[in-house]
């Protein structure tokens, strides 16, 4: 793939072999040859199609290799061409993660949307229970009456929805749609009955929804519940209810249903396997 770029400024720097694409420290990366750092604007680039990938992607700045150049000065206007070798990116498609309780899995969603607050982005569900005080229209949720909720269902507006406590839960196609053309990847915490909702959707010919799941899966069944009694907060009967709904999940990740399965037997370990399946890390 060829661009032309106009760079702000070339400086000496100690010569690379690699650069990164998007908001520094940005998650694409792309091959270069060896040479100096240039900080060029880029206003839209055009990726080759690929079983992922949109056409168009949008990105703030570009940081490349450069062949040796014998000065600098500021804001020259150089315009120059260059080859990617390879680019690695999965921009837009939807990211689930899934997984039983007590498996980590809302730890590792945190902390990818802590580590690169500028690429994912959640939704605003839907829900038939009342707003707690502070809680925004919007924001927290769309609050609705359960008879709006099933007129929902009954159209089609969800991409998974469930029912927690009395209370109807839902995530829609649009919030999902809408968030992915800003240009964010969509992060989604979904149970394995959403996944099952989800991949029926999927599958369907005029689907718009084109998610990537990952099951987060406990390094064994004995060492989820050790975390589960260790929480405190259940009685027997609820862990047993539990540790129930914990060997069917394992059971529905054995049919090959998600896109990548990541043992959280050591947390920082896990993030990074989950950090690689999406930005394509090695």
């Amino acid at each position: 793939m060829h661009m032309t770029l106009s760079p702000t400024c070339m400086a000496n720097r100690p010569h690379v072999h690699e650069a990164q694409i998007g908001f520094p420290p940005g998650p694409r990366r792309a091959k270069l040859p060896t040479g100096n750092f240039a900080t060029a604007r880029l206003q839209r680039v055009r990726f080759p199609a690929s079983p992922t990938t949109i056409s168009w992607l949008s990105l703030q700045w570009l940081v490349v290799c450069l062949p040796p150049v014998p000065s600098c000065r500021s804001r020259v206007g150089l315009a120059f061409s260059l080859t990617l070798v390879s680019v690695a990116v999965h921009t837009e498609r939807p990211v689930v993660i899934s997984g039983p309780s007590g498996v980590g899995k809302g730890t590792l969603y945190q902390k990818l949307l802590d580590a690169y607050p500028e690429t994912f982005a959640t939704t605003v569900s839907h829900t038939t229970r009342k707003p707690r005080p502070g809680e925004v229209e919007g924001t927290a949720y769309y609050f609705v009456s359960r008879d709006k909720f099933e007129s929902l269902i009954a159209e089609g507006t969800f991409l998974e929805f469930a029912e927690f406590n009395g209370n109807l839960y839902g995530t829609s196609k649009q919030t999902v749609m809408d968030q992915t053309l800003k240009g964010s990847i969509v992060l989604l915490d979904i149970e394995m009955e959403g996944v099952k909702q989800l991949q029926a959707e999927q599958s369907k010919t005029d689907s718009q929804i084109n998610a990537r799941v990952v099951f987060i899966k406990p390094p064994s069944l004995e060492a989820l519940e050790a975390r589960l009694r260790g929480r405190g907060t259940e009685d027997e009967e609820s862990i047993q209810r539990r540790l129930a709904q914990v060997l069917a999940e394992l059971e529905y990740a054995e049919t090959g249903v998600h896109d990548k399965i990541i043992i959280n037997d050591d947390l920082d370990r896990a993030f990074q396997e989950l950090e690689g399946f999406i930005f394509e890390r090695p």
